[in-house]
């Protein structure tokens, strides 16, 4: 099933134009245009006929929850309360621990907002493995 984009870039000189025309001295006789303009520039598919990628969810949850196992061991090297023999193993930890967070937290945060139907946010985001 194809899915419908998002078309900002294409209406935006078309609205600057609608906008032009509505200022101006000139009046605009039918409003309708204005409505099927937007209609149009702005086709959304509806997210509940859009596929979920669980394969890239359950892939953000690893990344979030390993990311927070290691920033957590980081923190506890680093506060002394992981033996002093591991306080080389702090950096490490902290780096890849922000590594795997971030873009885990990121993709979760995508995925909850699509299927709250949050507008801006949809499951198409979310790179799939299909």
């Amino acid at each position: 099933m194809k899915r419908a984009k998002k078309t900002y870039g294409s209406c935006v000189n078309t609205f600057q134009s609608l906008k032009y025309l509505t200022q101006s001295k000139f009046q605009h006789t039918r409003s309708s245009d204005s409505e099927d303009l937007i209609s149009h520039c702005f086709q959304i598919q509806d997210s509940k006929h859009e596929k979920v990628p669980w394969k890239a969810i359950a892939l953000a949850v690893f990344l979030a929850i390993g990311g927070m196992v290691q920033l957590t061991a980081g923190v506890l090297i680093f506060t002394g309360h992981i033996g002093k023999e591991y306080e080389d193993r702090f950096w490490p930890f902290l780096i890849l621990g922000v590594i795997m967070f971030l873009p885990g937290a990121y993709h979760l945060f995508v995925a909850f907002a699509a299927y709250k139907n949050i507008p801006g946010y949809s499951f198409s985001s979310i790179p799939d493995f299909d």
